[in-house]
């Protein structure tokens, strides 16, 4: 079970052991933990729990913690760090490295996404960290860049 700490001046929440309650059953009813998932807990918990959104979001995180979910905010975050130190100095990145991260993420979602969503994941967190793809092929194209 989480643990539920309460800011400085607070009294406990009884409502907050609920709200934990449900966030441990859906962290360990599910594999991978979406954003839209965790958004909605954290709504939940700020809605009909009453609480501060620190002890929702500290709450939703300490259940997928605990059930040993990972969060696709913790993915992406490590996954971004991965692709940085693998485009190197220029920025560019292989197909085969794009399919390595790929193959990551997929790992951790588990079967919650599919093999089309994770690779357009991918593609956007290489577009956010300005990382390009390398040319690949006979022709020396991107086109496998392109194609996701």
């Amino acid at each position: 079970m989480p643990s539920i700490e309460t800011a400085p001046g607070r009294e406990a929440n009884p409502k907050a052991r609920q709200f934990a309650d449900i966030a441990e059953l859906r962290a360990s009813t599910k594999g991978f933990l979406t954003r839209e998932e965790e958004l909605d807990l954290i709504e939940t918990g700020i809605r009909e729990f009453d609480l501060t959104l620190v002890e929702a979001r500290g709450i939703v995180q300490g259940a997928a913690d605990a059930a040993g979910v990972p969060r696709e905010r913790d993915v992406e975050r490590t996954l971004a760090q991965w692709l940085k130190a693998a485009s190197g100095r220029r920025k560019r990145l292989s197909r085969a490295q794009f399919r390595q991260a790929a193959q990551v993420y997929r790992a951790q979602a588990g079967d919650e996404m599919e093999a089309t969503e994770i690779d357009q994941r991918v593609k956007a967190l290489m577009e956010e960290g300005g990382i390009e793809p390398r040319r690949a092929g006979l022709l020396r194209s991107r086109r496998w860049y392109y194609r996701i």
